[in-house]
């Protein structure tokens, strides 16, 4: 269908159309949910065990092992991974991206529950879930107050996690560090012996008296009444008059108190204990309409005199990073759109074809956003990345026709309609083939190997595919209709090209290049081979550290240490943060510890505060930080795009003997140059009490190991029961000894068993107790026991330097056999996404070649428009040597877009030069004029997106506001299309001409083929 001619003998039809997708796209501004991220899956079903009083060591052989086992089949594998803590385990099942993770839930649950049998009966719970985007805090939260919070849970859980909990939009709260109160029957011993009660015995006895049974269903006609027996206490007064025996009450051996139990985990906001909050929300509900109604509600809070003196700090907030980001992508892209216009009236010099075709930006943008909320979409960071990228490339359809129309009118003399319709039909082919290469370099990220960066790709490309078919249809529809309006001077016909000089000077030089083609051959060849000088200089990290403004420092504990040495060392270190809060540009700092781990957050001041870099805010708090005894702390190195830290992994089967070579492994990383830290993860060990059971002098007790092993669990971890109901909630029971939690060993030796008979012995004489060193978590690695060594590379070097660099180091390890070591996923994924964008820009190439081919109905003449693509990598990395910029996965992303931008010039001028020469030109001035003809709408078209993305290559504008900078993406695509456009205007014509004549020669000589094989019978017949 002609596109131009319908629509200028429909012109009311075609204004109407427009104005409705005008209001489309207006609406669905209103109407799109804003997001983060796009809702994704994460390719990875997780399994967690809990099973009180088992230590990570048995929890990896007893349960980690037969999980491993069962779902080791599992067709689509990719890595296996598990973790062994005490009384928890976790087993992390990764699958490759894309792939549907409902059903992958279900083949797990089903193999796991087979084996559910064969585990101990210590484990208590088997979880097994999935996980995506949707599932991270829009919004997490910290409460700190002079007051102890940990003691406020009813006032926490019932006046600000229910009441946030009923927003609009909010799905779950989670609430955390505040315990729950619960009721404690605390057994006093000597009352036991006193009245010969065993502890047993009170904790059975008060079981079968707290009850919920069914008593099944009465038929009373005409009725039928389900009976429930009530076999529960309804108070504690009801429950302490439990009786024991004859004259003998609950309250006579226990005292039955509501306590709080102590924080196994601290967390400490300006050196405070803070409490935290998760807020969730809904799938598909707006992330910036549901946070500003939290915080709303939030206001509110602070003004009742519950709250009055608890500070609420906003620790992460989605939506803050979200608006931030949308509002830096508008600001670059208004001014990049801004510096596109000036650019369109200093080539056109009339304001009203500037505007017409400037015009081409609001409606694909509206198009796009009416398409993204039809298709389910949201406005994510990801498709708003796709939309600030097509607003480079949205206007050069149009400037292509525009252009073409505007050399009718003035160079041809024709009448606007005439102009209008023959200018757009004579381009529309090219500028037709020219959007679908720049579309179709992206079908391999939906066809070709999927992982992360590809994934996330198929978002960013569904905004640009979108944007840029709108952009088409419209430079093929509103742009030949209303450029049929203007008059003579409205067009601008009469005012002088402001590039003549320059297109004169141009000519004069291409004149040159047609006389000399082997010396302009030379210099092209010379162009792309001095790509060496700028690969070797250029460093590449596909995943370079983020600029994140919270650096984490990890403490790196050695061994298993009680809370308040956590305590002492997390407030040496606090200590000198503080003392320096000026001078390290802090803003605040969040502090959490736990018995083994502690972590600092650093939250540096933003904005117009900021006064020092990350990098330099890490190099000034390391140089004076202060040693603590039971650690050794530094910053984890935190990647861009979520990436894992650098690791290697020692693999094997034994723990115990692999801690020593992972020791050994440690100290020689950090003698490589560029290592600053090297370190084992779970280099510390704790201690544990064991309690081996004498089974003989148990069978002459009479008493089974069971039975002991339960009197040593409810002596000092006690035995919960079942909840006491109340008007408005449950409240947790839990029978336990008096003093349990500060029970000495000489104490626990001396703990009275009770016998069957009624009598009492001493633990120590049914069992010997001994201290042994444990591993305080065990790592596993496709089903082999792993210990990861963490590496901190210093600023100047790269993951692939530090790669080659320990791979030289580590060559000459000889381990013992059985026992082997690997590259972590932090380098894994550098060469993985490295290797799948080759794929797909490989495979790009191709799909445009395929669609140049169809378009000139030749083989060999595409390939003088591939050769921009060439270029165009050249470009790359010579702009990337000059501004010394990092090369990274957002470069790899920039050279994918790049190649179909870059080959659009070629097209329109090979097209050009094609019609030409069906009209009667010879080749060599086909060559010449058609070059000239496209030189302006070359110049202007590259000109106006590589303004629309210097903002994005100046500035320092971040994926999320704080992850990856766009800085690569944008500076590749500005360099590539810069040095390609320049050298392809004088290499390209000659390139045509020498496949020209290797297509004609190759023609010839296949006729003379024909015709030899055509005249063999005559001439044998004669």
């Amino acid at each position: 269908m002609n596109l131009p001619r319908l629509a200028l003998s429909r012109p009311v039809t075609t204004f109407m159309l427009c104005l409705s997708v005008l209001a489309a796209g207006m609406a669905a501004t209103r109407l799109l949910p804003l997001a983060m991220w796009p809702d994704l899956d994460f390719p990875g079903v997780f399994v967690q065990i809990n099973a009180p009083g088992m230590g990570p060591e048995e929890m990896e052989r007893e349960v980690l092992r037969p999980i491993e086992e069962s779902v080791s089949t599992l067709t689509g594998l990719q890595r296996l991974e598990a973790t062994a803590n005490p009384d928890q385990g976790q087993v992390r099942i990764f699958f490759n991206w894309g792939e549907e993770m409902g059903p992958r839930n279900l083949e797990v649950q089903a193999r796991i529950d087979a084996i559910r049998h064969e585990l101990p009966t210590t484990v208590q719970r088997v979880r097994v879930f999935t996980g995506s985007t949707s599932d991270q805090p829009i919004l997490t939260l910290r409460l700190s107050s002079e007051r102890d919070l940990a003691r406020e849970y009813t006032l926490l859980d019932r006046r600000l996690r229910a009441r946030l909990e009923r927003i609009e939009g909010v799905s779950q709260v989670q609430l955390y560090g505040v315990q729950r109160p619960q009721i404690e029957i605390q057994l006093d011993p000597e009352q036991l012996q006193r009245y010969g009660l065993n502890d047993r015995q009170v904790a059975d006895r008060l079981q079968r008296n707290h009850q919920t049974v069914s008593g099944g269903l009465l038929d009373d006609p005409p009725r039928r009444l389900r009976v429930r027996p009530d076999a529960e206490f309804h108070s504690v007064e009801e429950m302490a008059a439990l009786p024991l025996g004859p004259g003998i009450r609950l309250d006579d051996v226990a005292d039955i108190r509501e306590v709080t139990p102590d924080l196994r985990l601290v967390r400490l906001l300006e050196r405070q204990p803070s409490v935290g909050l998760n807020i969730l929300r809904e799938s598909g509900a707006n992330l910036v309409e549901v946070s500003r109604r939290v915080k709303a509600e939030l206001e509110d809070v602070r003004q009742e005199d519950d709250f009055h003196g608890i500070r609420i700090f906003e620790m992460n907030d989605e939506a803050r990073g979200v608006i931030e980001s949308l509002r830096q992508l508008l600001r670059a892209g208004l001014i990049g759109a801004l510096l596109a216009l000036a650019v369109l009236w200093f080539f056109l010099r009339s304001f009203r074809i500037t505007l017409i075709v400037v015009a081409t930006i609001p409606l694909a943008i509206a198009t796009s956003l009416a398409s993204m909320y039809l298709l389910g979409m949201s406005l994510n960071i990801l498709s708003m990345m796709g939309l600030m990228l097509a607003v480079g490339m949205l206007v050069d359809n149009a400037v292509v026709v525009s252009e073409n129309i505007f050399r009718h009118r003035q160079e041809l003399g024709r009448q606007p309609l005439s102009a209008s319709l023959r200018g757009s039909r004579e381009v529309g082919i090219a500028v037709l083939a020219g959007t679908l290469t720049t579309v179709i370099v992206f079908l391999p990220l939906v066809f070709g190997g999927q992982d992360q960066i590809s994934i996330f790709l198929q978002h960013v490309a569904a905004a640009i595919v979108v944007t840029l078919l709108a952009s088409l249809l419209i430079s093929l529809t509103l742009i030949p209709l209303l450029l049929s309006r203007l008059s003579r001077t409205g067009a601008g016909q009469d005012r002088p090209n402001p590039v003549a000089g320059l297109a004169k000077r141009y000519g004069s030089a291409l004149q040159w290049s047609l006389r000399r083609p082997k010396i302009t051959l030379l210099l092209g060849a010379l162009a792309m081979g001095s790509i060496v000088i700028p690969m070797n200089a250029v460093e590449t990290d596909m995943f370079p550290p983020e600029g994140s403004r919270t650096l984490w420092l990890n403490y790196h504990i050695q061994g298993s240490h009680p809370l308040n040495d956590m305590k002492e060392a997390v407030n040496t270190i606090e200590d000198y943060l503080y003392a320096n809060k000026e001078r390290f540009d802090l803003d605040s700092v969040y502090s959490w510890y736990e018995a083994g781990r502690a972590q600092s957050g650093l939250i540096l001041n933003e904005g117009d505060k900021a006064r020092l870099s990350p990098e330099e805010v890490r190099d000034r708090v390391l140089a004076d930080l202060p040693d603590i005894i039971i650690g050794q702390p530094s910053f984890d190195w935190q990647r861009a795009g979520g990436a894992e830290g650098l690791r290697i992994h020692l693999e094997g089967e034994r723990y115990d003997e692999m801690l020593p070579m992972a020791m050994q492994l440690a100290e020689r990383l950090r003698g490589v140059e560029g290592v600053v830290g090297a370190r084992p993860v779970l280099e510390s060990r704790s201690q544990e009490l064991q309690v081996n059971v004498h089974r003989r002098s148990a069978e002459q007790f009479g008493i089974s190991p069971r039975e002991i092993a339960d009197s040593v669990s409810l002596a000092l971890q006690g035995r919960n029961m079942r909840p006491l109901r109340g008007d408005v909630d449950d409240t947790q029971m839990r029978i336990i000894y008096r003093d349990a939690e500060r029970r000495s060993l000489n104490e626990l030796a001396a703990l009275p068993v009770a016998l069957p008979d009624g009598g009492r012995v001493r633990l120590d004489n049914l069992a010997e107790l001994q201290i042994a060193e444990q591993a305080a978590a065990i790592q596993r690695l496709d089903r082999r026991t792993s210990i990861p060594i963490e590496l901190d590379l210093a600023e100047e070097l790269s993951a692939g330097d530090a790669r080659q660099r320990v791979s030289t180091a580590m060559n000459d390890v000889e381990l013992p056999p059985g026992y082997r070591w690997g590259f972590g996923r932090g380098f894994q994924q550098d060469q993985e996404a490295m290797q799948q964008l080759m794929q797909n820009i490989m495979l790009a190439i191709f799909l445009i070649f395929l669609v140049m081919a169809a378009l000139f109905e030749a083989l060999l003449k595409p390939l003088a428009i591939l050769s921009a693509i060439a270029f165009s990598i050249t470009g790359v990395f010579w702009f990337f040597m000059l501004t010394g910029t990092t090369f990274s996965f957002m470069a790899m992303i920039g050279i994918l877009i790049l190649m179909g931008v870059v080959v659009n010039n070629g097209i329109v001028l090979v097209n050009h030069v094609n019609q030409l020469r069906w009209g009667g030109m010879n080749m060599h001035d086909a060559l010449y004029h058609g070059s000239l003809h496209r030189f302006r709408p070359i110049l202007m078209t590259v000109t106006t997106t590589i303004l629309a993305l210097l903002p994005l290559a100046l500035g320092d504008v971040r994926i999320g506001g704080g992850g990856p900078s766009y800085q690569p993406m944008a500076r590749a695509v500005i360099g590539g299309l810069a040095f390609s456009t320049v050298v392809s205007l004088f290499l390209l014509p000659v390139l045509y001409i020498l496949l020209d004549r290797l297509g004609h020669r190759a023609r010839r000589r296949w006729r003379q083929a024909g015709t030899m094989v055509g005249l063999r019978p005559a001439e044998s017949a004669q």
